[in-house]
């Protein structure tokens, strides 16, 4: 979630771009190569003749909604949605998530873009069950 964050501020929290040496290079490089007009122009031009041309110069970002909703519809995601480790804390209420995964698949089996509004929260919700019944805490 984070990630999403800091991304619509043409930030990049993974690791390789906290390396204090580049970022000491980045900070040496004129104005005109770090300006935002130019879009990760120094980094494109990096990878020229590295990555295939057609993601070196595309300008979206990847979007993993529809293959995270296709995840979510598998069958027991929904056993798991009833969060009975986050309930056990209250940190959730398993009717109001289950409320809007219902939302969420209508919208989804019904080919609306609506769908979207959904998969990140029921995507968290369903990480941190995951995550809080294996890890024990």
């Amino acid at each position: 979630m984070d990630n999403r964050s800091v991304s619509r501020f043409q930030l990049e929290e993974r690791s390789p771009f906290y390396d204090r040496r580049l970022i000491e290079f980045a900070f040496g490089l004129p104005e005109h190569l770090r300006s935002r007009e130019m879009g990760k122009y120094v980094v494109r031009e990096a990878m020229r003749g590295v990555l295939p041309e057609s993601i070196r110069a595309r300008k979206d970002k990847a979007e993993f909604s529809r293959a995270m909703a296709e995840f979510l519809l598998q069958p027991r995601v929904r056993e798991i949605l009833e969060c009975p480790q986050l309930v056990a804390r209250d940190w959730v209420d398993s009717t109001a998530v289950l409320r809007q995964y219902n939302n969420f698949c209508e919208l989804y089996c019904n080919n609306s873009d609506r769908y979207i509004y959904y998969v990140w929260d029921l995507w968290a919700v369903f990480s941190l069950e995951i995550w809080i019944s294996e890890s024990g805490f």
